[in-house]
């Protein structure tokens, strides 16, 4: 609801209490308020219909502003105890990083930091509103990379079957160059079959590989352990979003994953120093992942090409730093709106605040500001806090986000507020295509850089006290369980009504994180049961140093529920985020029941360290 229909709402309750209710009071104490009794038309007198309307306006407005302090509590807490979910969530895509062969030879691969900057062209306007609210021109569509990644002049150019289950993938290195020059050590790969074929592939080299091998141009086989291919992206410092220090990691990858199922599309083979040296010459080698036959056999994987799996990919965020429009303190506000860009406000949205610095005029530097409630609190300076409402211009989407200070301590020689802010480009970004071209700032121009996917819808903050009260209930986890008692599995597999009494809390807790996404919202349905038992798992170190005591979780799924993801996707960030649930000196393992099967259960973890 708009700031106005809110308004409109609460003036036309008003009128209606001062009419209806008034005159039901009139009636019944008629010696002290009988003139109380308006009816329900107009009064006769048009100056006592202004004080009537007037009077239901100003009581209005109070009702308003006092509907609008009721989130404020639970957006402080958020704000205080896991920012990443009162703030918008950016259009999440891949990009996919070529070095140029026309540079020359390279073999010890070319450095592309973390958060580096992406820039793409913004697409036309998609209605007239939009055009109008881009009058002042639009600046280009940022991203920024989600991790460190090395690009290595190498590419896949086949995909065979041997034997029915061996799937071998050809690495090809630029002409000029051989394999065993490049000084690999790991690489990232990328699944890219499309929305049929990557869960299935993602499963398949998750729980199916049994061998791992390079065979050389020359056709000596190297072997190597399967455990060297291993999930990639879910380190705490390969988040694509901005994590404060007290927001459970765990959160964050969840918000990440059910917003961009291809966000956990990533492996990462390791070991390869010891390897690639001993490759034989030539430009080429075949990288051959032996799987079991149930999981060759998927009909999925009958028609994988080249393009199935991609090198030099890596996630994107549509976030960017940039210093806001400075504030002016002048004594006649109690809080200021943070904008980017007055130029580019219809294309630049705030997402987050940075840092806030107090330029005082009497010559001394700009004073950095902590947040309130910030420890040890300093002395002598004000604190900052922060409001979010909904945009105030209608053809906008998102929020506006405001800025105020402990006015006590305000020095008086203040006159200006410099801001540090994290944006978005609103929605603007989710409107760019697949294949777009980007450009990057800070590392080589010869990239040749594309998007492999449209980007993911951006997703509002919430501003809504309801959903607000909801989004602080995931913060007591701590404090109460996602699941009522041990259940029962039925002999004919099928939900009982205490299976689906298991799950529902969880359901619900990943539907309030899935923004209300229809893509991200279908998977939850094949979530069936969840039991729990007590378990015990060994303490890690090389010595023997006692057993623990823990939760063993059975997530029983159905498959044929999740078109276009995989349960494994959903449960690999599941098992990080249950684990920070855990007290201390205890422990939980996550594991996924399809039908008869139990597929591999993550490690036992208690917060983010894996027990074995």
């Amino acid at each position: 609801m708009r700031a106005d229909d809110e308004l409109l709402a609460a003036y036309q309750d008003e009128l209606a209490h001062l009419r209806l209710q008034g005159e039901q009071f009139a009636r019944r104490h008629p010696q002290v308020a009988a003139q109380l009794g308006l009816g329900a038309g107009p009064a006769a007198d048009p100056h006592i219909e202004r004080l009537i309307e007037a009077n239901a306006f100003l009581a209005a407005r109070v009702q308003r502003d006092l509907r609008r302090l009721q989130p404020v509590l639970a957006a402080s807490l958020l704000e205080q105890l896991a920012p990443s979910l009162a703030q918008p969530l950016p259009a999440l895509t891949v990009a996919r990083l070529q070095p140029d062969p026309a540079q020359g030879k390279v073999t010890a691969g070319l450095s592309v930091p973390a958060h580096t900057l992406l820039l793409a062209r913004p697409p036309a306007p998609a209605s007239a509103e939009e055009a109008d609210a881009l009058d002042g021109g639009e600046p280009p569509l940022r991203w920024r990379t989600a991790w460190d990644l090395t690009l290595w002049p190498l590419h896949l150019d086949a995909v065979q079957w041997v034997d029915g289950h061996e799937l071998r993938l050809r690495l090809r290195a630029e002409p000029g160059t051989e394999l065993r020059e490049l000084a690999l050590q790991q690489l990232s790969l990328h699944l890219s079959a499309g929305d049929a074929a990557s869960p299935v592939l993602y499963e398949a080299l998750a729980c199916g590989l049994r061998h791992l091998a390079l065979i050389g141009a020359d056709g000596r086989r190297l072997p190597l352990a399967p455990h060297q291919l291993v999930p990639d992206g879910l380190a705490p410092e390969q988040a694509l979003l901005p994590r404060a220090p007290q927001t459970p990691p765990g959160l964050g990858l969840l918000q990440e994953q059910l917003a961009f199922a291809a966000r956990g599309l990533f492996f990462r083979l390791e070991g390869l120093a010891a390897v690639v040296p001993r490759l034989g010459p030539g430009e080429h080698a075949w990288l051959c992942l032996g799987l079991d036959r149930r999981h060759a056999s998927h009909p999925a994987l009958a028609r994988v090409g080249p393009e199935a799996v991609r090198l030099n990919c890596v996630p994107v965020v549509n976030l960017f730093a940039q210093a806001g429009e400075p504030l002016r303190l002048d004594g006649r506000q109690h809080e200021w709106r943070l904008v980017g860009s007055h130029r580019h406000e219809a294309a630049v949205e705030v997402h987050s605040v940075l840092a806030v610095a107090l330029d005082r005029l009497d010559g001394q530097p700009p004073q950095p500001l902590p947040p309130l409630g910030a420890h040890p609190g300093p002395t002598g300076l004000p604190c900052w806090s922060l409001r979010r409402d909904r945009a105030a211009r209608a053809e906008l989407p998102g929020s506006d986000v405001w800025l105020a200070l402990t006015e006590d301590q305000v020095p008086e020689t203040a006159r200006l507020l410099h801001t540090r802010l994290l944006c978005t480009n609103r929605h603007r970004a989710q409107q760019l295509p697949a294949g777009a071209r980007l450009v990057a700032e800070g590392v080589s121009s010869a990239l040749h850089i594309r998007t492999l996917y449209a980007p993911s819808p951006a997703q509002d903050a919430p501003v809504a006290g309801e959903q607000l009260w909801r989004l602080v209930g995931l913060l007591r986890l701590q404090h109460a369980s996602l699941v009522p008692g041990t259940v029962p599995a039925t002999a004919d597999g099928a939900a009982s009504t205490d299976q689906e009494a298991s799950v529902a809390p969880l359901r619900s807790l990943l539907q309030l994180l899935a923004g209300g996404q229809a893509r991200a919202l279908a998977p939850l349905q094949g979530l069936r049961a969840l039991r729990a038992r007590p378990g015990v798992a060994r303490l890690p170190g090389p010595a023997w140093r006692g057993l623990v005591r823990g939760t063993e979780l059975e997530l029983e799924v159905d498959r044929n529920a999740f078109t276009g993801s995989s349960p494994l996707l959903l449960g690999a960030a599941l098992a990080r985020f249950l684990a920070l649930t855990t007290t201390t000196n205890t422990f939980v393992r996550l594991s996924l029941r399809q039908g008869d099967e139990i597929w591999t259960p993550w490690p036992p973890m208690s917060g983010q360290q894996p027990l074995l």
